[in-house]
Protein backbone atom coordinates (compact mmCIF):
# COMPACT_ATOMS: atom_id res chain seq x y z
CA UNK A 1 0.00 0.00 0.00
CA UNK A 2 2.45 2.53 -1.05
CA UNK A 3 0.06 6.02 -1.75
CA UNK A 4 -1.71 7.78 1.32
CA UNK A 5 -4.78 7.13 -0.44
CA UNK A 6 -4.63 3.50 -0.06
CA UNK A 7 -3.35 3.43 3.55
CA UNK A 8 -6.08 5.44 4.65
CA UNK A 9 -8.98 3.60 2.86
CA UNK A 10 -7.38 0.18 4.65
CA UNK A 11 -7.93 2.14 8.07
CA UNK A 12 -9.61 0.90 11.01
CA UNK A 13 -11.78 3.02 13.04
CA UNK A 14 -9.72 3.78 16.20
CA UNK A 15 -7.01 4.90 13.58
CA UNK A 16 -9.20 6.64 11.33
CA UNK A 17 -10.87 9.20 13.69
CA UNK A 18 -7.52 11.34 14.11
CA UNK A 19 -7.06 11.70 10.65
CA UNK A 20 -11.20 12.58 9.91
CA UNK A 21 -10.27 15.36 12.23
CA UNK A 22 -6.84 16.44 11.40
CA UNK A 23 -6.73 15.26 7.60
CA UNK A 24 -3.65 15.62 5.61
CA UNK A 25 -3.44 17.57 2.78
CA UNK A 26 -5.34 16.96 -0.72
CA UNK A 27 -2.37 17.21 -2.64
CA UNK A 28 -0.65 14.49 -1.01
CA UNK A 29 -3.20 11.63 -1.38
CA UNK A 30 -1.28 10.73 -4.29
CA UNK A 31 2.06 10.10 -2.63
CA UNK A 32 4.47 7.46 -2.13
CA UNK A 33 5.09 6.22 1.63
CA UNK A 34 8.40 7.39 1.04
CA UNK A 35 7.44 11.09 0.04
CA UNK A 36 5.02 11.43 2.84
CA UNK A 37 4.05 10.31 5.76
CA UNK A 38 0.82 11.10 7.86
CA UNK A 39 1.60 13.83 10.35
CA UNK A 40 -0.73 14.86 13.04
CA UNK A 41 -0.77 18.54 12.63
CA UNK A 42 -3.15 21.47 14.18
CA UNK A 43 -4.44 19.89 17.20
CA UNK A 44 -5.48 21.84 19.95
CA UNK A 45 -3.32 23.36 22.96
CA UNK A 46 -4.26 23.47 25.98
CA UNK A 47 -3.30 23.58 29.35
CA UNK A 48 -4.25 20.10 30.54
CA UNK A 49 -3.75 18.45 33.83
CA UNK A 50 -4.45 14.77 32.26
CA UNK A 51 -2.05 15.51 29.12
CA UNK A 52 0.49 16.20 31.24
CA UNK A 53 0.22 13.45 33.81
CA UNK A 54 -0.18 11.05 30.57
CA UNK A 55 3.41 12.09 29.43
CA UNK A 56 4.74 12.06 32.58
CA UNK A 57 3.74 8.43 33.03
CA UNK A 58 5.52 7.85 29.72
CA UNK A 59 8.80 9.41 30.87
CA UNK A 60 8.54 7.53 34.05
CA UNK A 61 7.83 3.98 32.45
CA UNK A 62 10.35 4.92 29.89
CA UNK A 63 13.10 4.45 32.52
CA UNK A 64 12.18 0.81 33.88
CA UNK A 65 10.66 -0.49 30.63
CA UNK A 66 12.60 -1.00 27.20
CA UNK A 67 9.90 -1.29 25.02
CA UNK A 68 8.16 2.15 26.32
CA UNK A 69 11.09 3.76 25.65
CA UNK A 70 12.09 2.44 22.27
CA UNK A 71 8.72 3.28 21.21
CA UNK A 72 8.81 6.65 21.95
CA UNK A 73 5.10 7.23 22.46
CA UNK A 74 3.68 10.73 21.72
CA UNK A 75 0.17 12.03 23.03
CA UNK A 76 -2.09 14.74 21.59
CA UNK A 77 -5.63 15.72 22.91
CA UNK A 78 -8.25 15.68 19.90
CA UNK A 79 -10.47 18.42 20.97
CA UNK A 80 -10.52 21.57 22.76
CA UNK A 81 -12.68 21.10 25.10
CA UNK A 82 -12.77 21.61 28.69
CA UNK A 83 -10.23 19.54 30.67
CA UNK A 84 -11.56 16.34 32.46
CA UNK A 85 -10.03 18.15 35.69
CA UNK A 86 -10.94 20.19 38.09
CA UNK A 87 -14.41 19.26 37.92
CA UNK A 88 -16.71 22.31 36.64
CA UNK A 89 -19.85 22.90 35.22
CA UNK A 90 -18.10 23.09 31.76
CA UNK A 91 -16.86 19.47 31.76
CA UNK A 92 -19.44 17.69 34.16
CA UNK A 93 -21.46 16.42 31.21
CA UNK A 94 -18.65 14.71 29.39
CA UNK A 95 -16.68 12.24 31.39
CA UNK A 96 -14.43 11.08 28.28
CA UNK A 97 -12.18 13.15 26.13
CA UNK A 98 -10.35 12.16 23.05
CA UNK A 99 -6.45 11.24 23.11
CA UNK A 100 -4.39 10.02 19.81
CA UNK A 101 -1.50 7.94 20.94
CA UNK A 102 1.14 7.63 18.17
CA UNK A 103 4.62 5.25 18.39
CA UNK A 104 7.30 6.36 16.64
CA UNK A 105 7.11 3.38 14.23
CA UNK A 106 3.37 3.98 13.30
CA UNK A 107 2.11 6.71 10.65
CA UNK A 108 -1.36 6.94 11.98
CA UNK A 109 -2.04 7.89 15.85
CA UNK A 110 -4.36 5.60 18.11
CA UNK A 111 -7.45 7.69 19.23
CA UNK A 112 -8.10 6.71 22.87
CA UNK A 113 -10.91 7.63 25.06
CA UNK A 114 -9.76 8.40 28.51
CA UNK A 115 -11.42 9.10 31.40
CA UNK A 116 -10.96 9.46 35.03
CA UNK A 117 -11.85 7.15 38.08
CA UNK A 118 -13.65 9.76 40.98
CA UNK A 119 -13.66 13.06 39.58
CA UNK A 120 -15.22 14.64 42.08
CA UNK A 121 -12.29 13.26 44.84
CA UNK A 122 -10.64 15.52 46.37
CA UNK A 123 -7.45 13.51 45.99
CA UNK A 124 -4.79 14.90 43.63
CA UNK A 125 -4.54 13.05 40.17
CA UNK A 126 -2.29 10.42 39.72
CA UNK A 127 -1.90 7.77 36.70
CA UNK A 128 -3.65 4.90 39.12
CA UNK A 129 -6.87 7.51 37.98
CA UNK A 130 -6.93 7.77 34.43
CA UNK A 131 -8.68 5.01 32.53
CA UNK A 132 -8.38 3.82 28.95
CA UNK A 133 -10.75 2.35 26.50
CA UNK A 134 -9.32 -0.34 24.18
CA UNK A 135 -11.88 -2.54 22.45
CA UNK A 136 -14.73 -1.28 24.69
CA UNK A 137 -13.02 -2.13 27.67
CA UNK A 138 -11.55 0.11 30.60
CA UNK A 139 -8.59 -0.80 31.58
CA UNK A 140 -6.08 1.20 33.64
CA UNK A 141 -3.49 3.68 31.66
CA UNK A 142 0.08 2.28 32.92
CA UNK A 143 -1.01 -1.31 31.96
CA UNK A 144 -1.94 -0.04 28.76
CA UNK A 145 0.60 1.42 27.94
CA UNK A 146 2.79 -1.17 29.19
CA UNK A 147 1.04 -3.33 26.11
CA UNK A 148 1.02 -0.85 23.47
CA UNK A 149 4.42 -1.20 21.92
CA UNK A 150 4.65 -3.41 19.36
CA UNK A 151 6.96 -5.95 20.70
CA UNK A 152 7.42 -7.86 17.31
CA UNK A 153 8.37 -4.34 15.78
CA UNK A 154 10.64 -3.13 18.06
CA UNK A 155 12.60 -6.40 18.86
CA UNK A 156 13.21 -7.56 15.59
CA UNK A 157 17.13 -7.12 13.52
CA UNK A 158 17.81 -3.77 12.38
CA UNK A 159 18.16 -3.75 9.07
CA UNK A 160 14.64 -5.63 8.60
CA UNK A 161 12.99 -2.96 10.54
CA UNK A 162 14.78 -0.33 7.75
CA UNK A 163 13.67 -2.25 5.14
CA UNK A 164 10.26 -1.95 6.15
CA UNK A 165 9.72 1.34 7.07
Amino acid sequence: MPYLETRLKHLDWDRRFAVCLFPPPKDRLGTLHGEYRYKLEGTPQQDDCVIRLIRDTIRHLSKNHMLVAAASITVHALSSGPCLLPLSIENAQCPVKMYAFRAFYEEFPLTVPVSIVDRGSPRRLTADRILVEIDRVWQPLKSWLLEFPSEEFLLRDKYQSLVTQ
